[in-house]
């Protein structure tokens, strides 16, 4: 009995469902770079903001456009040695439509403060 039909068979019909999870690889991949991306951003600019100098909106606004990073939902909130900087955009998925899903939600917040000259992340 020859089985290479029923084998080409199954192949041809599993193709698609790889190319699925390979996409949605893809896709949680990226997204999750572009979380890390931020928060590194946002670690530096605090770093930044407590140890050189007190950074003012409009220069956190530029180190995030530099960075290509969208600043539209951008909170900044400083209280004495805290600062707090909180951010979210959304980044477009690459092969999300297929599943109806045109986009991921990227956020992060970061408190940081100064404690025996270091600073320290919340």
């Amino acid at each position: 009995m020859n089985k290479k039909g029923q084998t080409l068979v199954v192949f041809i019909l599993l193709i698609p469902l790889f190319l699925l999870v390979a996409a949605f690889i893809v896709d949680k991949g990226y997204m999750v770079y572009k979380n890390i991306e931020m928060k590194n951003v946002t670690k530096d600019i605090i770093r930044i903001h407590l140890n050189k100098k007190e950074l003012k909106d409009e220069e956190i606004i530029d180190i995030y456009k530099k960075n290509d990073i969208p600043t539209t939902k951008l909170n900044i909130n400083i209280k004495e040695d805290k600062i707090t900087i909180s951010n979210t955009y959304y980044v477009d998925s690459i092969f999300g439509k297929i599943v109806n899903l045109s986009n991921y939600e990227v956020s992060c917040k970061v408190t940081g403060f100064l404690k025996d000259n270091k600073v320290v992340f919340e």
